[in-house]
Formats: structure tokens, sequence, C-alpha cells
């Protein structure tokens, strides 16, 4: 990797998936080469919450975040709840950087049949999240208005703080659902979709968004971009997302990598040099 070539922060990844488990090492070599110098494995149940923290223990340039995804809001329990807040206690030296995949989603099932179990799964994390002055990874799909209340009622009673976290994956408008995330606080994230030829929303709200507010993310192994679509996704291909992104905002690789770096740092490693203030 050269010095002077752009490098990259991948805020969203499941390297704890199975499809990982006989080429972990390459992955994430291969990911240091395209530049990619640091990575967020996201747990979305307890299992994969564990492991997204012993990989980030093992590889330096991979930290972990914790939650319960809303497909398994279900599960949501005191003793779920207990392991995590366990785990957040001491979350900078478990390389824990953020609470997540968490948020609501009624895209498979109707909003009215699971709506109120993952409205209790996402308020309990979010308040975990307050509690340990942690970031929020949010899962938002066909939920927008659900989770943006939810969000709401934290942020009026003052208890959320200047930047709570990023919707991950950011699937709303570039009008009134950016708005309301912007007005939040929040960050939005974005895949390999921005490089898909019917991806004209995904690039109107990459446009739209202030640029300190954006980052980029690979969900691998899911949300492949061009040219790997069908494939298995990995962080190396993160720079394929930038590219997108970069030419929809006009700039170079090397000043997007810039604000994008800042971006992250200021969201998951506040404090640390570099991090804006």
């Amino acid at each position: 990797m050269s010095d002077f070539a752009p490098v990259w922060i991948d805020t969203h990844t499941h390297l704890n998936d199975e499809r990982f488990q006989g080429d972990l090492d390459a992955v994430i070599e291969r990911a240091y080469e395209a530049g990619v110098t640091r990575l967020i494995c996201c747990g979305y149940d307890e299992a994969s919450s564990d492991r997204a923290l012993a990989i980030a223990r093992r590889y330096p340039t991979v930290w972990a975040s914790v939650g319960l995804h809303p497909h398994d809001a279900a599960d949501w329990s005191p003793t779920l709840a207990a392991h995590f807040d366990c785990l957040l206690r001491e979350a900078r030296a478990n390389r824990i950087v953020a609470v997540g995949e968490v948020g609501m989603d009624f895209h498979y099932e109707k909003w009215e049949e699971v709506a109120a179990r993952q409205e209790l799964a996402f308020r309990a994390q979010i308040e975990l999240a307050i509690h340990h002055d942690l970031p929020l990874i949010i899962h938002d799909r066909d939920a927008h208005l659900a989770v943006y209340d939810c969000l709401e009622s934290y942020h009026s009673a003052g208890q959320l703080g200047p930047r709570p976290g990023v919707l991950h994956c950011y699937g709303g408008s570039a009008d009134f659902y950016l708005q309301r995330a912007i007005h939040l606080g929040l960050d939005v994230g974005f895949d390999g979709p921005i490089t898909y030829r019917n991806s004209r929303r995904a690039a109107e709200v990459v446009a739209a968004a202030p640029l300190e507010r954006l980052h980029i993310e690979t969900d691998c192994p899911w949300l492949p971009p061009e040219p790997h679509r069908g494939k298995r996704n990995e962080p190396a291909w993160l720079p394929f997302i930038a590219r997108t992104m970069a030419c929809i905002r006009k700039l170079s690789p090397v000043e997007l990598s810039r604000q994008l770096e800042a971006n992250g740092l200021a969201l998951f490693w506040p404090g640390e040099p570099g991090a804006p203030n």
C-alpha cells in the first residue's frame, strides 16, 4: 500500500459470517492492500457479537460492534441485555466501538406483527448505547418513521449526543427522511448498491447529504459492488464504492478518503489523533 494512496474505513462488515471462516486471514490482508486500514465487524445476535469481538481481538485492523438485529428481536431478554451490558462496560478495552446492528425492519413481515417487539429491542439497545456513550449502527428497512420516532423521543429528551450513530445502508429519500436524519444528528452509510445502474435515488442522497456525515461500507458478504455482483462481497472491494461516491461528489479519491476517515474517526474513535473535535 502506497503512502500516498487513499485509505479507507469499512464501517460495516460481517467478517463473523461463516462464509469467511476458511480464508479470513487472506480477506483481511487483501483489504489492507486495497487501502482499507480499519474495519468494523458488526454483531447481529449474541453468537455473532461474540465472534465479532474475538475477530477484533485477533486482528489489529478490526474493531467490533455488538447488538441484536431486528429480525431476531423476539430473542431480546434480560439475559441478553446483561451480556451486552457486560461487554460494553469495557468497550474500548474489548475493541468495541458501537452498539449494532440494531434497528427496525418491516420489509419481510407486516409492521403490525413485528413493530412492538422490534421497538422494545431497539429502545433497549438505544439506552445501552446512551449509557455506555457509544454510537449506534442502525438497520432501517422500510421502517423509516418508526426508527426516527424512537430516536426522536430520546433526542427531544436531550439524551442523544450530537452524533448518535449511523443509518447503515441508507435507503430513505434525499429530502424528507434525510432531513429528519440530519436533525437527529445521524450519519448515513452507503454500500455496493450505489454502484448499480439503477441507483439514481441513492446517488441523489449521496449528492445531497452533508459531506461530513457520509460513510462507506461493504456489508460483506452481502451487497457486492459492480463489477462483482453475484459474488461474496469483501472489504477489498470498498474502493469501488468509494470511486462512485467520489464521482458523485466531484472529489478526488484522496480528498474523499481524507473526509471519510475524519468522519469515521469522529463517530467511532473520538479523541484519537485526527478525529475532529
